[in-house]
Parts: C-alpha cells; sequence; structure tokens
C-alpha cells in the first residue's frame, strides 16, 4: 500500500470517527444543541484564508471536521497525471531472447508486457502516477533456470534501473525428454536368444 492510499484511509477513517464519535455524544447527553445554540462564543473554522465556517452550535464542530476529512479524501482520491517512467537493465541470456517476457506493473491498472531486444537489453517506457516508488517485475523465462523471477526496482529521477546482467542470468533448461542409450546391456550367459529370422513376405490365408 503506497502513501496515497494511506492518506485516503486515513481521512475517510478520521471522519468517521468524527462523525460517530459526535452522534454518540450526542445520544448520551454530554454535548445538547439546545444549549450550545445560547452561546455566544460559537465555532469559527478558516481554511487557507478562503473557506471560512461559522456556526452557533460548537457541538456541530465534530460533523463539521468530519465532513472536512471526507472532503480531503476526496482530494486525495483525484486522480493524477501520469509520469513517463523508463526501465533499462539487459538480461543475460543463453538462447532466444524473444522467449523471455517482462511484466512491469506500476500499479493493477496499469500493465506492460515486453520482451527484451535480440541481445537482452530492456530500454523501455511506460506511464506511471507520480507517487509510485517502485515497480512490480516479472521476468517469465519458460525453459529457462530460473524460470520467474519478482523484481521491485525503485523509481528515480524517472527511471527504474534493473539489478546488473551477472544478476539475471538465464540459462537453457535441460530437455526432460530422456535421450536414447546408446549402450546395449548384454544378456546373461545362461540366456539363449531366437534366431533373427527374415521376412518373407505374408502367407495366403
Amino acid at each position: 500500500m503506497n502513501p496515497f492510499n494511506i492518506a485516503i484511509y486515513a481521512s475517510l477513517l478520521c471522519a468517521i470517527v468524527m462523525i460517530v464519535g459526535g452522534m454518540v455524544l450526542l445520544a448520551r447527553g454530554v454535548i445538547k444543541l439546545s444549549e450550545a445554540g445560547k452561546s455566544e462564543g460559537g465555532l469559527s473554522v478558516e481554511l487557507f484564508n478562503k473557506i471560512k465556517l461559522n456556526t452557533g452550535y460548537p457541538a456541530l464542530g465534530f460533523f463539521i471536521v468530519g465532513l472536512l476529512f471526507i472532503v480531503l479524501a476526496i482530494l486525495f482520491s483525484k486522480p493524477s497525471q501520469l509520469v513517463p517512467v523508463t526501465i533499462v537493465g539487459k538480461l543475460q541470456i543463453s538462447g532466444d531472447p524473444s522467449n523471455v517476457t517482462l511484466t512491469v506493473e506500476p500499479d493493477p491498472d496499469n500493465v506492460l508486457t515486453t520482451t527484451p531486444d535480440f541481445d537482452g537489453t530492456v530500454n523501455k517506457t511506460l506511464w506511471a502516477r507520480p507517487e509510485v516508488a517502485r515497480l512490480r517485475v516479472t521476468i517469465n523465462a519458460s525453459g529457462y533456470q530460473p524460470q520467474q523471477v519478482h523484481l521491485t526496482p525503485p523509481i528515480k529521477k524517472g527511471q527504474s534501473a534493473l539489478p546488473s546482467p551477472s544478476d539475471l542470468k538465464f540459462t537453457k533448461a535441460p530437455s526432460a525428454t530422456p535421450q536414447p542409450s546408446e549402450n546395449i546391456p548384454q544378456l546373461p550367459a545362461n540366456v539363449n536368444p531366437p534366431p533373427v529370422q527374415e521376412a518373407k513376405g505374408f502367407k495366403s490365408l
């Protein structure tokens, strides 16, 4: 969970606590709107020297503050403009690099699937939200060892670098089909195999 989502959930949680807490205090009689309305002081809230709220009922401050947290959650959840991120690196592949795929995931709604160049070089640009600090990279190399690698390279100044090529080596996996053996086992000395006869055609019925 990134800080962007944490800010949204924290704002919603604070809003729920303030509103529900105010309702509980009203229900228990700890605060009373009838008595609070007679006070001259009241409650005044000013935000950014632009928004000013006044009320003669200070008890309503719980609900007002709760609504402010809801507004903050809405502002935080507003989609931000995507920025380009370039992922660079090189894979050591003892075979055809086109058989290897890279899945790059800045966030669940944005996934890039690509393949390295003919020499294993990776230099691809994708789009991500500016608050994303790391990429989730999955390398699938079917028929190679290792078959799958998971990485989380950080993003620095619009670029995310894979580990060094020495840490990303993919070798061809041995074939699973058994090869025929050239060594024919010898029969025991006391076993006489039947003579081999040449077939001369089919017998008529």
